[in-house]
């Protein structure tokens, strides 16, 4: 009876943790992506999606190039080095002038909870969290 008790217990509390952990995540993204040099793009009606990824090894001499490249966005990487991204959905019908499915897209290290990119759907590209700060 006790097992049956206890496994229970783990089917309702996993998933809330990883709502937990989702908020805190999503709460980092908006951080970044309500600076005001994003404001002209900001969307955020539709729930942002959290997605956990993993960082590919890399052949060593792309690695040494990232790395001493200051201004490559992924010179924080490690192989097998975990990131969520958190996608800013839109609504096509609603919000035009994007060439991407999204709004915005901000990458965040699982480990430190750090973001060190954020993709604007605009244009699709790739910009430091604190692109364009006075």
């Amino acid at each position: 009876m006790k097992m049956k008790y206890y496994s229970l217990l783990l089917i309702m509390i996993i998933p809330l943790l990883s709502l937990a952990q989702d908020t805190e995540i999503i709460g980092i993204a908006r951080k970044v992506y309500q600076q005001p040099q994003f404001q002209e793009m900001y969307r955020d009606y539709i729930e942002p999606k959290v997605k956990l990824n993993k960082a590919l090894p890399l052949p060593p001499n792309w690695k040494t190039e990232i790395k001493n490249d200051p201004t490559n966005l992924w010179k924080e990487t490690e192989d097998n080095r975990e990131y969520y991204i958190v996608t800013f959905p839109i609504n096509p019908d609603i919000d035009t002038g994007f060439t991407m499915n999204y709004a915005a897209q901000v990458y965040i290290w699982k480990d430190n909870k750090k973001p060190f990119i954020i993709f604007l759907g605009q244009n699709g590209m790739g910009y430091p969290p604190n692109w364009g700060q006075q």
